[in-house]
């Protein structure tokens, strides 16, 4: 299966330095917020630790 443009973004995006990814989705969006918005959130989620199995205590 062919990855979406947004999905091709995001993985050239993940492959920079967290500190050229600014630069880099300047670049890329071509005046489309949309896009950089969308890129941004994901590489903000994918910098979160996963928490889907972390136990909680009361």
């Amino acid at each position: 299966m062919n990855p979406t443009p947004d999905e091709a973004l995001f993985a050239l995006a993940l492959a920079k330095p967290a500190a050229k990814r600014p630069a880099f989705l300047d670049a890329v969006r071509e005046g489309d917020s949309a896009l950089r918005q969308r890129l941004e959130a994901l590489l903000a989620a994918h910098e979160q630790p996963d928490n889907l199995f972390t136990h909680r205590t009361a």
